[in-house]
């Protein structure tokens, strides 16, 4: 079984929605909150990782999750939020937003 994270970035956070657990964590968009991040993937095994392009400040993460083996696709924002719309998801949080991006994935 695959396990699907979806990662809402922002300058300083990654919140994160974890579909083993359905539950939603945040870490400092750092190398040292990332690599928080990996430990607690490291639980799973067969990981894609889901995040939108934001310019620059999805790149360290794409990076390091890509080096350490993880799948990780980062996708069009536009496209993103308009299937958020259709699909009923108006509130625009990033916890909401890492829900999302975990069930487009799935489709």
């Amino acid at each position: 079984m695959t396990v699907i994270i979806g990662i809402d970035v922002s300058k300083h956070s990654l919140d994160v929605y974890d579909s083993t657990q359905q539950k939603h964590l945040c870490f400092a968009n750092t190398n040292g909150g990332i690599q928080s991040l990996i430990s607690v993937c490291s639980n799973y095994e067969n990981i894609k990782v889901i995040m939108e392009s934001t310019g620059v400040y999805q790149r360290l993460a794409h990076k390091t999750l890509e080096m350490k083996g993880y799948q990780v696709c980062v996708v069009n924002p536009l496209k993103t939020r308009n299937f958020a719309k259709s699909a009923g998801f108006l509130a625009k949080t990033d916890k909401v937003d890492s829900r999302m991006l975990h069930v487009w994935a799935r489709i």
